[in-house]
This record gives C-alpha cells, structure tokens and sequence, in this order.
C-alpha cells in the first residue's frame, strides 16, 4: 500500500515537538554574513535548510511579539541567505504573516499552544498506542489547524495538518487508521507550505506520503464525498438586498476627549498613558510607529519642538511649531504628496513637575535629555448612510479608517495577553461611538462596509441576516463597554459592542462569537480607576441563534490567577503574573489607580487549613520606581513566603478582601 522507505522518513520529518534551534548554524551563517560570502550563505542555506527554516520562524515569531534591532539584523541575513539558497520569498511571507497578525495574535498564540499539547500529547503515546488519546489529538487538531489558517499562521498550520495526518496514518494507528483524513490532512499541509514558498524536505516528504495515499485511492472520504449542508450554508450567512452605494467622507477632527465615549482604553485625561513621542535632548526626534509619512518630531529647543514637515531634519521655519502646554492642544498635519495628500490629527500634551503614575507623585516635565510629547488619536471622517450620519474615528492611530484591528504588548498586561487597538464609528447624533465593524446595523437595516481605508469614501451594501441576541449578564462594576468578535466568512471583521444594548442585548447575526476586550472603570479625569478585560484561555465561545437570547456572564465571583514557584521551603509569588479574574475566566488586565495587594496563604496539598496570610507589598515613591521600573507599578511585587518545610507538595491562595474596584477577590487553592 505504500513504499516501505518512506514511512521512518515520513514520520521522523513531521514532529511538531521543537528543540532550541541548531545555534551552530546561526553562528557559522553570521560568520558568512560578516565577510559578505553570499555564495556560502546560499550554500548553508542550501545544505541545512531545516535549521534555516527553525531560525527563520523562531525570529520571525520573536520580532513579532517585540520588535529588536539585533533581531531584525539577522533575519534580514536570513531572507537573503534563504532567497540566495532555496529561491523563494519564504522567509519574507513568514515575517509579513506574523508581523500582520493584528487582533488574531491572542488567539494565534493560544492556539500554538493548544498545538504544543497536541504534540506532546501524541508524543507521549507513541510506546503505548492508545487509539482513544490518538483520536482525542485528531479531534483536537481539527479546530487547532484550521484555527491558524484562519488566524494567518500558516506555517503553524502547516505543522498541525501534518501531525495530524501522523495520527491517523497507519503506522501509528494500524488497523484503526483513517487513510481519508490523513490523505485531506496532507493536502491541507501541503497546501499551507505551497502558500509560504517552503518546499524544504517535509514538503517532499508530505507529497510523496499523499501520493502514495491518492494512488491507493483515499483521497475520498469514507463513504464517499459528503452532501452540502441543507441550510444554506454556514450561520450566519448573508444575502444582498440591494445595490452597493459609495459614501463619500469629509475629513474633520474630534477636538474634545469629551465629545464621544469611545471604546479606547486610552481615552482619557490620564495623558501619561497616551502614544508617546519620546524626545530626548536637542535635536533628537521620534516618529509616529503607526502612520507612514507622517512627519516626526524635532526637539529645536528646551522646550520647543516642531513637526519636521519637509522631512529635512532642520526644523526651520517651514516646520510645524507646536505650542505645547499644559493642556491637549489640537495638531492637524498633512501626510502623503500630490494626489495622495490627506489630513490627519492628534492631541498633543506635555507633563509637568507634579504628575501622577498609579499614585506615585513624579515629575514628568522637560528635562535636557528628555521631553516627552503625549499624543491621543483625533482624525474622523464623516458620511451619510441612507440619510443617517456616520463618523469613523482613527481610534488605532493609524490614519486608515475601518481598519483590522492591531495588538500591542504595553505596560500593565501579565505575560502572553495584548492590548487591543481598534477604530470606532458614531451612528446618527448618538454619543457613543461602536468598534468598527465590517456588519453595521443602522435604523433597523443591515450593512456590510468595504472601507478604502484612506477615508475618502466606502462603500455599503444592504443586506439580510438572520439575527438573535446576546445580552451581558455582568456582576460587580459595570463595564464601560464589552466588545465581542464574530467568526467564520461572514462575520470575522464584525465587532458589537453588548454594553450599548443594556438590559435588552444587542441585535446581533446568528453566529459564533467570543470576548475581544472591554473595559471597567470608575471615577472621573485624572483620578479614575480603570482596567482592561481581555479573553482567557478558557473563556468561552457564544453562539447566537436566530430570534434566541445568549447571556454573556462575566464579573464577579473574582479570583486571580498568578504564577508561583518554590525552591526548598521557600515559595515565591510571582507579581507580575498576578491579575484578576471574572467568573468566564475574562481577566481584567492593566490596573490603573487599583493595583490589587492580595494576602498569600498556604497549605499542604489535601488539607484544609491554611497558613497565616501575608499581604504582598506594592511599589512606592519614586525610589521604588528606581529600582523596579514603571512596570512594577502595575503589579504587587514579589513575595517569598518561608514555609519552614521543604518536601510535602503544597497549595497556594490569593485574597484581597476589600478591593478598591471589585470588591472581594478570591483565588482557587492552585497546586504546583
């Protein structure tokens, strides 16, 4: 049925379990790059393409998460390298393939994990050939793979395609093997690879092991190929119901932080959380990360700095100068030449000698080596959608306007969670602005918005969903708001906000949609507390039927998750893995003006009592910040607890029984 010599090959290439990658080869490629030997780089390349390939995904994946000039150096010798050697763009697909990964980056990241687990997991039960936990890896996968094509990673679904064609293949599975998804699972993987420009050796290999398979006839499924679905395809689905429109957009800014409540964490008179544009002595500048052609800012003096306009480096006259004081002062500059040319706006502030951060008194005026330019989105461009006003604002601070959604690490997010950024759009006189959504509901009608991105116009296309309700059901403080992400075709650029409906829920399509961020707050101006809500891992999905009600639960009971270690009889919690978590495992992220203090108790595993709690200290004064950094201050701080006892396995709880936000909080007893 299949060539004996493939098999071992086939099964050695395909492990997804990963090893540090070859350092031997980064060492010898750097050496090459140092002498400008592009022949030998093209030769390594050529000769040990796999530990080419585990460098290019590792740096890629770590550029990624946070950007570093050495990084970037050397992967930039990888693309050439590669391309010298093998080709092909790869290495350049896999950079733009993470580096775009916008708000998918949560869920990629959860779901490499859930890919790691699978591995190991099949791994594990290669001496024991337990069919029930091989199947359980083949039920698994069939929501891990698909899940990272459609999230962008398609090297990482490539991976779990190919794992899971080995957990249904016969050597592993003998009689119990499904020829027919190993078969569809190798098409899918070599599909993923065609896409990257990766033919490497477990391209090959893939191939020849389909082949073998299609040869044999199991390229069908069991039974034959499946009906199509008799409902119309997937939930959801929409129908056009009339002709597309353009809408065209006037540019105009939004001057007030006042003027509209905005999901935007940022959105606020606390200033030192703001995009800063950070300056340090006389004719240093620092650019928009965001917005290409923007013009950056020039510190010409003390205290004045101008937007470099020409791009020259001189600030001249011609330079924008920007009257800084103590207030936002509205900017508005132009980006692009020619026929390209558009405005775009921010509000700018400086601080001063007796700012606050999370409590702590600091002095954040000008100094001779640091001048620090808070910046805050203000661009907007304004419509008609069948005689209804619309207004989209650049919340992401990008200058496109509807676009995808980004993430980015900032202080205050325990490890692996992101902050997201997204733009907002008014509907008619209201208020309060939505997250931008592809699938807008206005006066009753349905739309879907194909924006151009540069806001001179978009269009809109009516159209019919079935729809239902999801209601937030939220205990404790109330949510400032409450986005929620669709899935699948139709609905996974299409974001509601469940606040804005209230106690009736808001009118959603009939789909699957699962948390996206929310935030909680209290209090006004600079003396507000505030966190974020971000997914858990195990938050759940919530599917939406037409004309049925789904409650969304979050909030209260509390508890916080966190990390802990133990050497001997010393235990240490670790503060900056410490967050609180709601009763659907949303987490509650970036404390502002609420930093939680829990108390730290412990016990023998099995028993009930526990030791006497100690309450984990917090960062204070300036010294504090000296020696910690401003991260800590959104965080506890370490505690080590000495048990006076070094064998027995123990628990570990955290309390705070008064919480300034939430109220009570308080942790499941969590093992080793």
């Amino acid at each position: 049925m299949r060539p004996a010599a493939i098999l071992p090959l086939f099964l050695a290439l395909l492990s997804v379990v990963e090893g540090p990658p070859d350092a031997a080869f980064k060492k010898e490629l750097s050496k090459l790059a140092s002498q400008n030997d592009k022949s030998g780089m093209a030769k390594l390349v050529k000769s040990q393409t796999v530990a080419a390939v585990d460098w290019i995904v590792l740096t890629c994946e770590s550029l990624a998460d946070r950007p570093d000039e050495e990084q970037e150096a050397f992967f930039k010798v990888l693309q050439e390298a590669w391309k010298a050697g093998m080709g092909t763009n790869f290495a350049e697909i896999e950079y733009q393939n993470l580096k775009n990964l916008g708000a998918n980056r949560r869920d990629r990241n959860d779901l490499k994990g859930r890919l790691d687990a699978a591995s190991n997991e099949f791994e594990g039960n290669l001496e024991r050939k337990d069919n029930f936990a091989f199947q359980n890896v083949v039920d698994e996968l069939d929501v891990v793979a698909p899940g990272l094509e459609q999230v962008g990673d398609q090297y990482r679904a490539s991976q779990a395609y190919a794992l899971q064609a080995r957990a249904c293949d016969e050597p592993v599975r003998g009689e119990s093997a499904d020829l027919a998804k190993a078969c569809s699972a190798l098409g899918h993987a070599i599909e993923m690879r065609d896409k990257l420009e990766l033919k490497d050796p477990v391209y090959e290999e893939l191939s020849k092991r389909r082949a073998a398979l299609v040869a044999a006839g199991h390229d069908q499924p069991k039974g034959g190929a499946a009906p199509p679905p008799s409902g119309g395809g997937e939930p959801g689905a929409e129908a056009s119901v009339g002709a597309p429109f353009t809408v065209a957009l006037k540019f105009e800014t939004v001057a007030s932080i006042e003027a509209y409540q905005r999901p935007n964490f940022m959105c606020d008179d606390v200033y030192v959380l703001w995009a800063p544009l950070p300056l340090k002595a006389k004719g240093s500048t620092a650019a928009f990360a965001r917005v290409d052609n923007a013009p950056p800012a020039l510190r010409v003096g003390p205290g004045e700095v101008r937007l470099d306009s020409n791009h020259n480096g001189q600030g001249d006259d011609a330079d924008q100068k920007l009257a800084l004081a103590g207030n936002p002062l509205l900017v508005q500059v132009k980006l692009g030449d020619g026929e390209g040319a558009r405005p775009w706006a921010f509000l700018a502030q400086v601080g001063s000698k007796q700012d606050q951060y999370q409590g702590i008194e600091v002095n954040f005026d000008a100094s001779d080596n640091n001048y620090t330019v808070y910046t805050l989105p203000a661009s907007s461009v304004v419509g008609d959608v069948a005689g209804t006003p619309v207004r989209v604002i650049d919340d992401s601070m990008d200058a496109v306007y509807g676009s995808v959604p980004q993430t980015w690490g900032e202080p205050g997010l325990t490890p692996e969670n992101f902050q997201p950024e997204m733009d907002s759009i008014v509907i008619g006189a209201s208020k309060r602005a939505r997250p931008w959504s592809e699938v807008q509901e206005i006066d009753g009608k349905w739309y879907r918005f194909d924006p151009d991105k540069v806001g001179s116009a978009f269009q809109a296309t009516p159209i019919a969903l079935e729809t239902g309700i999801l209601k937030l059901d939220s205990k404790g403080p109330a949510p400032s708001w409450v986005v929620v992400r669709g899935s699948g075709d139709v609905l996974k650029n299409s974001y509601f906000d469940l606040v804005e409906g209230g106690s009736k829920g808001v009118r959603v399509p009939v789909g699957r949609y699962s948390l996206f961020y929310g935030e909680v707050r209290k209090g006004k101006k600079r003396q507000v507390q505030k966190t974020l809500i971000l997914p858990g891992k195990s938050t759940p999905n919530f599917d939406v039927k037409k004309d049925e009600t789904t409650v969304v639960p979050l909030g209260a009971p509390f508890g916080f998750d966190f990390r802990f270690r133990r050497d001997g009889s010393k235990l240490t919690v670790d503060g900056k893995t410490v967050t609180v978590i709601g009763r659907s495992q949303e987490r509650y992220e970036r404390p502002w003006n609420c930093v939680a203090r829990p108390e730290v108790a412990w016990r023998k595993k099995g028993t009930k009592s526990g030791s006497k709690p100690e309450k984990m200290p917090v960062l204070s004064g300036t010294e504090g910040i000296e020696k910690f950094g401003w991260e800590a201050t959104w965080f506890p701080l370490e505690l080590v607890v000495d048990m006076r006892q070094d064998k027995d396995p123990v628990e570990v709880q955290l309390t705070d029984k008064r919480h300034d936000l939430f109220g009570k909080i308080e942790s499941a007893w969590k093992e080793e």
